[in-house]
């Protein structure tokens, strides 16, 4: 194996921002920590303490942390909304609205990957908030009466704050939430801040506030025509790019050919960044993209790298996830991983950059919601008619079908969503489960919008799953909150033009890109390496999970799956994916205990 580990890194790589805090619930309480606490700190290289109030502490990586004062910090990057610039340090008159809003106003006028801590001692109090969509964690651990809130499990097993343990109910139900992140994780005792959210912690105890929501967002500023919201996207792409990149000489893309990569690497080039690109083959057809992403690297006059997933180098014992809080990770990552890594170290760049969250964020829904929106719009005419049209064709489901649901979406409150659970292969029963549904949209909502806010939480679960001790760091710029925005307030009738998802998003960028690749209509799959990586380690995958923990915990239906192990025949639905996600998990648990 030559899997790298997830603390090694590029050479100039830029750290990524880690940090660890310590409250407590008076100065003259948990003394004795407290003073362990800042010797460990003050001991460890290139850190310092950031903040201290006397029942606070907060120790951050150098350059890390930027003041609000005496009574608060922001650890990570923050840039401003209004022209993504970023912020070294804040005026006093931005501290002084900073706090007026208790950090209401950070979300507001700027954004990044961040974390902000306020202590207010009139009120006892002390606010932590996470940034919208911003993929620095915050993981929140109790230490008898005090709190202890860091970037990653490491570190507060380094400062003897936590001894960790897998929580198996969490697991249970993370497995049946079908990647829906929530603030539960899967280790005992520590919860997550979700990105928006804002922890306050005082007198009366502990809660949670919801300081940004994408429902939320919607109309600060509506486009109602196609150039408009081609307008909107490429300004606010463009400027979430350039301002994440801002600090790098060198970067590498992974280009898969697709759309969503392709302009993530034409923001990059025009952002002066010298760029490299990464695209990833499978021996089988329908996942090699290399014409596509050749294209796009001599359009953009950029070098191509072009390597083989190799189904050798994939060790089922190993979790991409290993040390996160929860197994986010899929086993065939193993080998974007390798390869961006090498290629990373290689050439010396920076961060890894990738089109994770496109779908989510360009709004490519597959569903009538569109066509209700239209509806709703413009009365039951012309443009419903041509949407319908539009989406039949998209979705494969007859006119007549997507009309009717569109009626009943539109009129009747029907939700056209799929399921947000799947307790197939687990031994748990469907009541043993207590699904928490994501935060309902306002009222007054269209159906589309309230489906494009979904399809941004299932976005946020994927950059909340990030690593913060990557190095090179792993960027997902299309998941920033100017974008999102952007993009939430472009009517969903407008992402759906001439027969293609994501028209929005394909004008704003059509002139940088190749016509063969911003308009394509197929779209390539790694589905292939997939089931290679199953059939190979069948065996290995057979030894783990028969006698696993998983099993033991009784997690998972040992009999059915041994049963979709030991079928002889290629695979031929969706269980040996399912099969494959818990062996993910069980590497994932063993690495914890």
């Amino acid at each position: 194996m030559m899997l790298t580990s997830p603390h090694l890194g590029a050479r100039h790589a830029l750290p990524g921002p880690r940090y660890i805090g310590l409250l407590r619930p008076s100065p003259e309480t948990h003394s004795m920590l407290a003073a362990g606490f800042t010797a460990r700190a003050s001991a460890t290289p290139d850190w310092t303490i950031a903040l201290e109030t006397g029942s606070l502490a907060v120790a951050a990586s150098c350059d890390a942390a930027i003041s609000l004062g005496a009574r608060g910090i922001v650890v990570g990057e923050i840039f401003r909304k209004a022209d993504g610039s970023r912020v070294t340090h804040f005026s006093l008159d931005e501290i002084e609205r900073i706090h007026a809003s208790d950090l209401g106003e950070l979300t507001d006028q700027y954004w990044g990957p961040y974390i902000a801590v306020l202590h207010d001692p009139d009120r006892n109090e002390t606010r932590v908030l996470r940034a919208p969509l911003g993929d620095l964690p915050c993981l929140l651990v109790p230490v008898g009466e005090a709190v202890a809130f860091a970037s990653d499990i490491d570190l507060l097993c380094d400062f003897g704050l936590y001894d960790p343990a897998v929580d198996w109910s969490e697991l249970a139900l993370h497995l049946a939430r079908m990647d829906r992140v929530t603030a539960q994780t899967c280790l005992w005792n520590v919860r997550e801040l979700r990105g928006g959210t804002t922890e306050v912690i005082g007198r009366a105890g502990v809660r949670t506030l919801a300081q940004w929501s994408a429902s939320k967002a919607i109309g600060r500023q509506r486009a109602d025509t196609a150039e408009a919201a081609a307008a909107l996207v490429s300004e606010a792409a463009r400027m979430s790019v350039a301002s994440r990149a801002a600090r790098l000489h060198r970067a590498v893309v992974m280009l898969s050919g697709g759309v969503d990569s392709s302009i993530v690497a034409a923001a990059l080039v025009e952002a002066g960044i010298r760029v490299d690109a990464l695209t990833l083959v499978t021996r089988d057809a329908r996942g090699d993209e290399r014409d596509y992403a050749r294209a796009v690297c001599e359009h953009l006059g950029i070098a191509l790298h072009e390597r083989l997933r190799e189904v050798d180098e994939i060790d089922i014992m190993w979790s991409s996830a290993a040390g996160l809080p929860r197994p986010a990770g899929r086993v065939m990552w193993q080998e974007s991983i390798r390869h961006s890594r090498d290629l990373a170290r290689a050439i010396q760049a920076g961060a890894i950059f990738n089109g994770g969250g496109g779908d989510q964020v360009f709004c490519s829904l597959h569903s009538s919601n569109p066509v209700a929106d239209a509806m709703r719009a413009f009365g039951p005419g012309r443009a419903a008619w041509k949407m319908a049209h539009i989406m039949s064709g998209i979705t494969q489901v007859s006119m007549g079908r997507i009309l009717r649901d569109a009626v009943q979406c539109a009129w009747f409150g029907k939700r056209t969503a799929g399921p947000t659970f799947d307790t197939s292969l687990l031994a748990c029963r469907f009541e043993d489960f207590e699904i928490a549904s994501s935060e309902p949209p306002r009222g007054g909502i269209l159906p589309g919008q309230a489906a494009h806010c979904r399809l941004i939480a299932a976005g946020q679960s994927y950059v909340e799953t990030l690593d913060p001790r990557s190095a090179p760091p792993i960027v997902a710029p299309l998941l920033s909150q100017p974008l999102v925005e952007a993009c939430l307030n472009i009517p969903s009738w407008l992402w759906f033009e001439e027969g293609m998802n994501r028209h929005a998003a394909r004008r704003a960028f059509a002139l940088d890109l190749p016509e063969s690749v911003i308009f394509r209509h197929s779209k390539g799959s790694p589905d292939s390496f997939t089931a290679e990586i199953f059939e190979t380690c069948r065996a290995q995958i057979r030894e783990l999970l028969a006698d696993g923990e998983l099993a033991r915990q009784r997690i998972i239906d040992r009999t059915a799956v041994l049963d979709v192990l030991d079928d002889p025949r290629p695979p031929r639905d969706n269980r040996f994916r399912r099969v494959l996600q818990f062996a993910e998990a069980e590497a994932w648990a063993a690495s914890w205990t």
